[in-house]
């Protein structure tokens, strides 16, 4: 069962990179193409590129301001349209500097464990490196720590803290873990002694 309200990104850990051990097969790739369209929509939105119709034209431009703005972008071609995401986490990456770290540095997690389950780079990884070398002008808050929003979860999932929200909503995604975790082991909070 796959929920409508599922959030576009989901962080079962404090630990970013036990947070990417912990997702299904499906869920790990999903996440990566999420968490790209989500970074490359804040990108884009600080050049005002994400209105269609204008994307359209300053893709189909020869000498594109797109190659000015964006020098030694890694893919060949840009999207056809530009990315689409939820507001919430929309809103939470482009607040500041931190959180787009938080969201940034949680893709190349994912990105690595990809390649440690299937033995092979993630092919958005590429962009992602680019996108931390060329960090978008937002601004950086020396006090503020970046935390997930939990109004990403739906109202019945949630707790007080959005970890354990986040893992609640997982649980009644997954209805029959053992068959969706085959490479790596079911995460200890799905409780498998309560499940048989």
């Amino acid at each position: 069962m796959r929920f409508e309200t599922k959030p576009f990104l989901i962080i079962l850990d404090e630990d970013l990179e036990t947070a990417a051990h912990m997702l299904t097969e499906k869920d790990l790739g999903r996440q990566i193409v999420n968490a790209h369209k989500l970074l490359l929509r804040v990108y884009f939105k600080q050049y005002g590129l994400t209105n269609a119709n204008v994307w359209k034209q300053v893709v189909n431009t020869k000498n594109s301001v797109l190659d000015k703005a964006f020098p030694g972008w890694p893919n060949s071609r840009y999207p056809a349209l530009p990315p689409k995401c939820k507001i919430l986490e929309f809103k939470f990456t482009k607040l500041c500097l931190n959180n787009f770290n938080y969201v940034l540095q949680y893709a190349v997690l994912l990105c690595n464990e990809y390649e440690k389950r299937y033995h092979k780079k993630h092919v958005k990884l590429e962009t992602f490196q680019w996108i931390g070398d060329n960090l978008p002008p937002l601004p950086y808050s020396s006090t503020y720590k970046a935390k997930y929003p939990i109004l990403t979860i739906p109202i019945r999932f949630r707790e007080k803290d959005y970890i354990t929200s986040a893992r609640n909503l997982y649980k009644a995604i997954i209805e029959k873990p053992m068959e969706e975790y085959n490479k790596v082991d079911v995460p200890d909070f799905f409780n498998l002694k309560d499940i048989f």
